[in-house]
């Protein structure tokens, strides 16, 4: 996979040739909000030189400033994917664009990166990975499959609840009723646990149990996080779905009764966190880690932290 790829560093956007947007008859709000669309529609390079002329339009703004950064660093992440050579390192390069991608919504990129992810590693991790992709996209079945794939002793908590999923989703409830009765519960859940086995649960229509499951995880996700949470519950089709029925709508008034707030305090091994509003974000992962995720409330669904799907 090749991209080809604008850098322009943050201190020289006004040294890019770029016309004045007042001098096309923009103003930088109008500039912004275009390099917005054309991020939004996957064009990078495009959306990075029109926020380059909205931050040198109007320098104080820091809303623009900071989108500007983030997408200039998915942008050079895209660019080290293509020279990368050491293993490692590449797949380190490509768990962060996944991030990326999914915050975006911009699951095309995603599942041709995720893809090419899998079909270097061919790990339980690499599968979740692309699983967490098709589930955005709709395409359950698919992601079944992906998932099947993994022997049964590599499933852990979060695969085997995403499998459940998918194939509930995809109306072979028997088949995820069977796959949701292997899986062994904790004592104690971590907020993406827990919305994962809510997500589950809505899907397989056990509502009394994805409500019970959707409460704890909210009440367990520090206070800082929990916005974040309940948004994606409600961006969620099975939670979503939920959430709109008389019975169950006093449960996004959970308040979180979590102490303190870790860092990043849940499992981190499997692959299951792209969205995740506790994973380190796009703009810092080139000195950290990529998210090593255990837990999918993100497939944009849910990690203490976001989910989409």
């Amino acid at each position: 996979m090749r991209y080809r790829t604008l850098i322009v560093p943050a201190t020289a956007v006004v040294c890019l040739g770029l016309r004045c947007p007042q001098a096309l008859g923009e103003s930088p709000a109008e500039v912004f909000a275009r390099g917005q669309s054309q991020i939004a529609s996957g064009k990078l390079q495009q959306g990075l030189k029109s926020l380059a002329a909205a931050v040198a339009a109007e320098p104080g703004n820091e809303a623009y400033q900071t989108r500007f950064e983030l997408v200039r660093k998915a942008c050079s992440l895209q660019q080290q994917l293509n020279s990368e050579e050491d293993a490692a390192r590449w797949t380190h390069i490509a768990r962060a664009l996944h991030i990326f991608y999914h915050r975006e919504k911009l699951y095309e990129d995603a599942v041709q990166l995720d893809r090419e992810i899998h079909k270097r590693l061919q790990t339980a991790v690499s599968a979740n990975l692309l699983a967490q992709t098709l589930m955005a996209m709709g395409r359950n079945w698919e992601a079944a499959v992906t998932l099947q794939v993994i022997p049964g002793e590599q499933r852990d908590l979060g695969s085997s609840a995403m499998l459940a999923t998918a194939l509930a989703r995809a109306g072979k409830r028997e088949q995820a009723a069977e796959i949701a009765e292997q899986i062994s519960i904790p004592e104690q859940l971590c907020p993406g646990k827990a919305f994962m086995l809510a997500r589950m649960r809505a899907a397989m229509g056990d509502e009394a149990a994805a409500a019970d499951l959707l409460r704890l995880a909210f009440s367990v996700t520090p206070a800082t996080r929990l916005p974040a949470l309940k948004s994606a519950a409600q961006q969620c089709p099975d939670l979503g779905a939920l959430l709109k029925k008389k019975p169950y709508q006093d449960i996004l008034a959970t308040v979180s009764t979590a102490a303190v707030q870790a860092d990043h305090d849940h499992d981190d091994a499997a692959g299951h966190c792209a969205n995740c509003p506790s994973q380190p974000q796009v703009a810092d992962l080139p000195d950290k880690q990529a998210c090593e995720g255990g837990c999918d409330g993100c497939e944009a669904d849910g990690c203490q932290q976001k989910p989409q799907g």
